[in-house]
């Protein structure tokens, strides 16, 4: 309620450990028992499907899909009931069959066909208690940088979700290497063909929704936190936007405390999850630095539906380091992103197709400029080019997230 006061909308998830389901035995972070479709019908869920036409093998995951969407029905006519309506998507599991890419195929695509069954029948259930339109509907979301389970799906339901998604982690040598386009770029593009060859692409929303850039010798949470993980974090986001994906999300952005957890070691620390570019306001008030590469693109990038514009770079800027993105957002105004990822100080110029006409305001932040405080303010405008026509040129330091925009705020 308090989010729908402020217009945010809610992604809500329809189940969360499918593992759990696939292994039908509990683990510390799994669902209750009797969602893994085990015992006789449960609260009339037999009227959601006819046993009969249902393969002996997928019966519990049937049974199972059952029992989801019935809770999940009743969850959202709840909500409903009290005035609360922006559940706008929702995800079905999380990160489902993402442990098996070194398996043989048919042991993976016996997993993924367990997932589509219970999936579909979330989806029937949600339609029978009428309320699969309340929501869009997103999957798979595995874990992996192929886009095996995305492709088993697609060959055999194009309409179960409005929403693809996925989440990808992958791992450059150093933080300040210029290879983090290169290591992303094939990725969402690889994830993007599979929805042009069932000539999805343009209809149905890809979503990158968990991401975050790593480096093999700074696998701690802090060191995720650092200014360069920033500067490559937008690096990959620009990445994304050049190869089609709608919407990219960073896992995460605040550390968060885990219900009934007190939990030390890996990425926990008392039962707080450190993954954020933000601690926990249990540990301190004061951002890591990567929250303001991160927090100044999404701010001007990411807040509203917008036209991302294919951008071509000379070999000469690309090859050095430097990266653009350019947007125009639903109310008509205009964002150009550009990242400096080279160890130098580099001048370019932007050039446009069609004479701009409109006045841009820059703000930056610059890796070894960083001063994290507790006022957590993003960076303010320090350049203004008035009324720009077909180009405009700029010097960068090195480590630089550089957002010109025609919004003043």
């Amino acid at each position: 309620k308090a989010l729908q006061d402020r217009g945010l909308k809610i992604a809500l998830q329809v189940g969360w450990h499918f593992s759990g389901l696939l292994n039908n035995a509990n683990s510390s972070i799994s669902e209750a028992e009797y969602l893994f479709g085990n015992n006789e019908h449960i609260n009339g869920e037999e009227a959601f499907y006819d046993a009969n036409k249902v393969k002996e093998e997928d019966l519990r995951y049937v049974k199972a899909g059952a029992r989801y969407g019935d809770v999940y029905a009743k969850l959202l006519k709840e909500l409903k009931s009290r005035g609360i309506n922006n559940v706008s998507h929702l995800f079905y599991f999380t990160e489902s069959c993402s442990y098996w890419d070194g398996t043989p195929t048919e042991t993976r695509e016996e997993h993924y066909g367990k997932y589509l069954v219970t999936s579909q029948t979330i989806k029937n259930t949600l339609k029978k208690h009428g309320v699969a339109d309340w929501a869009k509907h997103t999957g798979p979301l595995q874990a992996s940088t192929y886009p095996y389970m995305l492709k088993y799906i697609l060959e055999r339901d194009t309409e179960l979700f409005d929403v693809l998604g996925t989440h990808s982690y992958p791992t450059g040598k150093s933080i300040i290497d210029n290879t983090y386009y290169d290591i992303y770029a094939p990725i969402f593009e690889g994830y993007v063909q599979p929805l042009k060859e069932k000539n999805l692409y343009g209809k149905t929303e890809f979503w990158m929704d968990e991401f975050q850039t790593r480096d093999s010798g700074a696998l701690t949470p802090d060191a995720q936190g650092s200014a360069w993980h920033g500067v490559q974090g937008v690096v990959a986001a620009i990445a994304a936007a050049q190869y089609g994906v709608s919407n990219i999300s960073t896992w995460q952005s605040f550390d968060q405390l885990w219900t009934d957890q007190t939990n030390t070691g890996g990425e926990f620390y008392k039962g707080i999850h450190m993954c954020g570019h933000a601690p926990s306001l249990f540990m301190s008030p004061i951002p890591r630095p990567s929250y303001y590469m991160y927090g100044l693109y999404g701010k001007y990038n990411g807040y509203k539906d917008g036209t991302v514009y294919k951008t071509n770079v000379e070999d000469e800027y690309w090859l050095s380091a430097l990266y653009i993105n350019a947007v125009k957002l639903a109310d008509g105004n205009f964002t150009i992103t550009v990242v400096n990822a080279d160890i130098e100080e580099k001048t370019f110029t932007v050039d446009f197709e069609k004479a701009l006409g409109k006045t841009l305001y820059r703000h930056t932040e610059v890796t070894n400029e960083l001063v994290p405080d507790s006022y957590a303010e993003l960076a303010t405008v320090d350049k203004v080019y008035v009324n720009v026509k077909d180009k405009f040129v700029d010097t960068l330091p090195s480590g630089t997230v550089a957002v010109y925009t025609t919004i003043k705020g």
